[in-house]
């Protein structure tokens, strides 16, 4: 074909880059990232003059384009997920687990989430520990608040379905939350009643505030540096968690480190672009926690040190 084996341009050669180190996110390490990058960048006079940010845009657009393509999925009947209408209720659900809870769970939620372990009563949200068949697991119900909740709901996705959307797109970003089973959302003609999400529960994990009393100085300095690092790579990808507070991560130390979760998804987001603004905003409630137990500063200026530089760099 003519003209097959002309140079390509800049401009081709930036969204080739891009999308090579987009297909490599999943499976790289970030140091493996910043060497490609820079053999790359550095490498001969022609490709030398390519912007690292340029490649950096475009691995991102590249990347938020499959990850909203995956978390379009999670509503849908296909391989991985089911969804449908069953005793009042509409479902969305993970295919393997979802049927053995909706079996149990219908056609009404409370009584399972009354027989559990209630962690969080309250006017808005009721939550508990509950034990199925298939496992234990964490079931939230966002109560019905009246007329005006209603109508504010019509033509709007619940909390439930909400906190469904976002966990999921935190998981295809690789930020730890826990397992979503099954979202419960309960309308009649539109008008919105009850709504439910199940998660697993996250055994074994214990809030931030009381693991950190219990730690040397050594193990707390390499967990604000995992926590930097985690919060970082969760902002760089635009994901806002809305209530970063210290009782919404749970912590676990493991052989290999410590295992993160976060919890309390009720106010996250999602953006298109990451936004520096508003992540410094979202990480500020982590540093508020942070500045009680910390009486000299020196723990906020070392995770402040670790995080920009997760959040400013791939």
């Amino acid at each position: 074909m003519p003209g097959s084996h002309r140079p390509l341009s800049k401009r081709r050669r930036i969204k080739a880059l891009g999308g090579l180190l987009s297909d490599c996110w999943d499976f790289t390490s970030r140091s493996e990232r910043q060497r490609f990058l820079r053999a790359y960048v550095r490498s001969g006079p022609e490709i030398g003059q390519l912007h690292r940010g340029l490649i950096e845009k475009c691995a991102y657009e590249k990347s938020y384009a499959a990850w909203h393509r995956q978390g379009r999925y999670c509503f849908g009947n296909n391989a991985a997920f089911c969804a449908g209408h069953r005793d009042g209720f509409r479902y969305h659900g993970d295919k393997q687990r979802a049927g053995t809870a909706l079996r149990e769970l219908l056609p009404d939620p409370d009584k399972i989430l009354e027989q559990g372990q209630i962690f969080k009563p309250g006017s808005r949200t009721h939550a508990g520990r509950i034990y199925l068949s298939c496992g234990e697991g964490f079931l939230k119900r966002f109560n019905d608040r009246g007329w005006w909740y209603r109508v504010r709901h019509l033509f709007r996705r619940s909390r439930a379905v909400h906190n469904w959307k976002v966990m999921w797109a935190f998981r295809y970003r690789r930020i730890p939350v826990a397992d979503p089973v099954l979202c419960l959302e309960e309308r009649f003609f539109r008008i919105l009643k009850r709504s439910y999400v199940l998660t697993d529960f996250a055994e074994g994990g214990q809030r931030l505030k009381i693991v950190w009393q219990g730690l040397s100085d050594a193990q707390r300095c390499c967990l604000l540096i995992v926590l930097a690092q985690l919060l970082g790579r969760m902002h760089r990808f635009g994901c806002l968690h809305g209530d970063l507070k210290w009782d919404n991560i749970l912590v676990c130390a493991t052989g290999k480190g410590w295992r993160i979760t976060l919890v309390d998804l009720d106010g996250s987001r999602v953006l298109r672009r990451p936004a520096a603004n508003r992540a410094i905003r979202d990480v500020g409630r982590f540093l508020r926690d942070l500045e009680q137990v910390d009486t000299t500063g020196q723990w906020g200026r070392m995770f402040r040190r670790s995080w920009k530089k997760w959040i400013t760099n791939i």
